[in-house]
């Protein structure tokens, strides 16, 4: 690693950690240190609306929930895929993230789709954006089903950015739809 990339990633560092230290919501933190950041889709059908949700004491911290109505009314429905990619994990780890995928869209980047109902793809597949991956689901131990969902940059959660310019709020609730399908 040469030094600017590493001052780049620790100034970053430096300035995620200010940021939730004061208590602010950490929007732009842009985590292209890892190669630049693939356009990432809502990992649902198109147009349809979910809500997001995130809190303070969420583990990991750059992560969100997505609901689509209320109890189990979202059981069952389709995860896409955020962008194309290659899966990297799929299976269940047990309590917490239960059955998960992980897809690896290159230069670093990478996304995770947890408590899934079901998984519809394996280690090594190439997948689209378009690809079913799973469905919404309550596994690890979770009450209700919902898709917990992570982008991560060389493996590391990072504040989420759909398209070319939405970012998730944190420590809000929130509407997200898929669009230019």
């Amino acid at each position: 690693m040469n030094i600017s990339m590493r001052m780049k990633r620790t100034v970053a560092a430096v300035a995620t950690l200010a940021a939730v230290g004061a208590g602010t919501a950490v929007n732009a933190v842009n985590a292209d240190a890892a190669g630049t950041r693939p356009l990432l889709k809502v990992p649902f059908t198109c147009q349809q609306e979910w809500r997001g949700q995130t809190w303070q004491g969420h583990n990991p911290d750059r992560a969100i929930d997505f609901n689509q109505g209320s109890g189990d009314f979202d059981l069952g429905k389709a995860v896409k895929a955020s962008a194309g990619g290659r899966v990297s994990a799929a299976g269940n780890v047990g309590s917490g993230y239960g059955n998960r995928i992980i897809i690896d869209h290159g230069n670093g980047w990478s996304t995770l789709y947890a408590h899934l109902n079901s998984i519809n793809v394996s280690v090594g597949q190439n997948v689209a954006d378009t690809t079913t991956i799973g469905t919404v689901g309550k596994s690890g131990g979770q009450a209700t089903s919902h898709l917990h969902y992570e982008q991560r940059a060389d493996g590391s959660p990072v504040s989420i950015k759909f398209g070319t310019s939405t970012w998730v709020s944190y420590y809000t609730t929130d509407y997200f739809t898929r669009t230019n399908c």
